[in-house]
């Protein structure tokens, strides 16, 4: 059994250099023109958001940069290898200090859920450490930006 224990939001973001260099852009349809920087866990190298109408759109870029960890992709977004799409607890602290731009809040992509994992309904015994958890994440993740 998993427990809700926050939503993970997800934002496209580049370096100011690399917006500089290649504009920035206008659409979605836009990202086809543009250097990729992807995480792999997933499997594809694509970017995938839900439109107006709550459709899947896909939209592969060209792949400058693939990774399996986070810290990776956000370490090649800031460099200016391209643009990735990133969970704002991931890319909130460079967001803020000016070395992630957010392209658009209105194209964020399809985002997940934080599991909170726990033993079966029935053999769970809540402590008041484990009632307290989602509240001290949630609490923790807004300093870094993830809300």
């Amino acid at each position: 059994m998993v427990w809700k224990l926050a939503p993970s939001r997800r934002v496209l973001v580049a370096a100011p250099d690399y917006l500089k260099r290649t504009g920035a852009p206008k659409s979605l349809a836009d990202l086809d023109r543009h250097s990729g920087v992807f995480y792999t866990n997933r499997g594809a190298a694509d970017w995938r958001f839900i439109d107006a109408k709550g459709n899947a759109v896909v939209v592969r870029g060209k792949v400058a940069f693939r990774a399996n960890n986070g810290t990776m992709v956000l370490d090649a977004a800031i460099a200016g290898l391209g643009i990735a799409l990133m969970p704002t607890f991931i890319a909130g602290p460079a967001i803020r200090d000016g070395r992630l731009v957010v392209i658009s809040r209105r194209q964020a992509g399809s985002g997940m859920d934080l599991p909170r994992p726990c033993r079966r309904k029935a053999t769970f015994r809540e402590t008041p450490r484990t009632r307290r958890l989602p509240e001290t994440v949630l609490r923790r993740s807004a300093l870094l930006g993830a809300s």
